[in-house]
């Protein structure tokens, strides 16, 4: 089964082939099963079903797929994809590219503030590391005798109380 579709070009068509899920699959270098879940989820539009109950997909849809894999592989959460994938097949590419733009810049703010975390995590690791480098418990103790006076005491709390909070065994 062939159609016809315009390209962006002025005044081009091209002829394109339906699509299988395995050929989308393939051309997209996502699994089946993967464009199935994300059909389900809703993540994708439903694809469009041949006279057998096959489904069968176009440049759209593979474009779609395309899109959706180089997002993900930046981090960006599939729930965020959803109104994007869902655009007509005719929405104007200056505004889908705001839309990366606005999802790019969105992740990169996530990225930044899992940085500050790490960077807090870090410090408390480095600070217990060294707490439990200097203290010297007896070795002949069972741990149901010594308590926690070696154990870790400095941990990361969230950045509304601040960014360490010490907290001494008791």
């Amino acid at each position: 089964m062939k159609r016809t579709q315009a390209t962006t070009g002025p005044k081009e068509q091209r002829s394109l082939e339906w699509l299988t899920i395995g050929q989308l699959a393939r051309l997209s270098e996502i699994k089946p099963k993967a464009i199935r879940y994300y059909e389900s989820a809703g993540v994708l539009p439903k694809a469009e079903r041949q006279e057998n109950g096959y489904r069968h997909y176009d440049q759209t849809d593979l474009d779609r797929l395309i899109l959706l894999r180089c997002l993900r592989r930046l981090g960006v959460p599939l729930e965020s994809l959803k109104p994007l994938l869902h655009e007509p097949a005719d929405a104007y590419c200056a505004d889908i590219q705001q839309e990366v733009l606005r999802l790019i810049e969105e992740r990169r703010k996530a990225i930044d503030q899992e940085l500050k975390e790490l960077s807090l995590l870090r410090e408390a690791l480095t600070c217990n590391e060294e707490h439990l480098l200097a203290c010297q418990p007896p070795r002949q103790k069972a741990f149901r005798e010594c308590g926690v006076t070696c154990l870790p005491w400095k941990q990361v709390v969230s950045e509304d109380e601040g960014a360490f909070e010490e907290q001494n065994a008791p």
